[in-house]
Order: C-alpha cells, then sequence, then structure tokens
C-alpha cells in the first residue's frame, strides 16, 4: 500500500518522494487505496486535503493542480490557537457588514471554502497571544467581497469545515 512519507498540506504540488509503501495483508479492504504501482498516477496532482505523515491514501486524495482560479488574502484574527487553526485546514469566512458604531449587520458567508495557507501570530512584549494574521486561499470569485468586506471594516470570522474522508 501506498502512504504519506510525510504531512502533504492541501494544494500543496505531490512527488513520487512525497509518497512510501507498507506491506498489508491481502483484504478487499483496501480496494479504495492506492497500491504498489500507483505512484505515478499521483506524481505532479496537488492533496485535496491535508494528510499526516503514514497515513494510506487513496486516489481521490489528490486532484490536478488548479490554474489561477484562486488567490491569497490575509486577515487579522483575535481568536488565539484553537486546534482547527493550522496550516491546510479548510475553513468558511463569515462576514458581517457594521451597522453602526459598536454593532454588525447579520453575518452570511463570504466563502464557503478557503484552505490556512499560513499563520502569522504577533509576537514580543507587547502581543496579546490571541492576534494573528492568517494567509488563506480564496477562489478567485470570491476575491472581490473579501477585498470589499476587509477595506469596508466587516467584522470576518472562520469556522472549520470538517474534512472529508
Amino acid at each position: 500500500m501506498v502512504i504519506a512519507a510525510s504531512a502533504l498540506v492541501a494544494g500543496e504540488p505531490v512527488t513520487r518522494a512525497d509518497l512510501s509503501r507498507v506491506e498489508v495483508p491481502q483484504s478487499t479492504l483496501w480496494d479504495d487505496y492506492l497500491s504498489e504501482g500507483d505512484e505515478q498516477s499521483v506524481d505532479g496532482l496537488v492533496a485535496s486535503r491535508s494528510i499526516d505523515p503514514n497515513e494510506l491514501l487513496r486516489a481521490r486524495d489528490f486532484q490536478e493542480p488548479s490554474t489561477l482560479d484562486d488567490t491569497v488574502i490575509t486577515i487579522p484574527l483575535s481568536i488565539g490557537s484553537p486546534s482547527w487553526l493550522h496550516r491546510g485546514a479548510t475553513v468558511e469566512i463569515w462576514v458581517a457588514p457594521p451597522a453602526s458604531d459598536n454593532s454588525f449587520s447579520a453575518p452570511f458567508i463570504l466563502s464557503p471554502e478557503a484552505v490556512i495557507d499560513a499563520i502569522a501570530v504577533d509576537e514580543g512584549f507587547a502581543a496579546d497571544g490571541a492576534s494573528s494574521r492568517v494567509d488563506l486561499r480564496i477562489p478567485l470569485r470570491d476575491a472581490p467581497d473579501a477585498i470589499h468586506a476587509l477595506a469596508n471594516g466587516y467584522f470576518l470570522h472562520l469556522t472549520p469545515l470538517r474534512a472529508t474522508q
């Protein structure tokens, strides 16, 4: 069977060097998983979800790389470090337009599926430990709305999506 030699992040290219093999007993349980000889079928594809080291791999864990159909935006967050906030996690971006000085309108989903590309946590003696800047890979179609929300002081919130496995 084919396994991940190291952690694979959603959206990153995969090569044969990222894959390894492990011996397992013959069984129909393994029919959906990649086996010896399938390594070349994923070479050059990208991971469709974040994959842990030594995880058994399936063909659906990989997809063709996108070509200019996504972009990266950076948003400020003040939520600390929840366990779901990590590179490669898939999230929804919720926004709420300001209604008045201290209130916001009803929130709505700006982007139903974004991938966390990077996280920069504030450090130093004045850092509060809860503030960070998160780079999100979003579909290009959502970029104008995201830029509008950032420029106009909308409240932005991320919610984690469960990975489909």
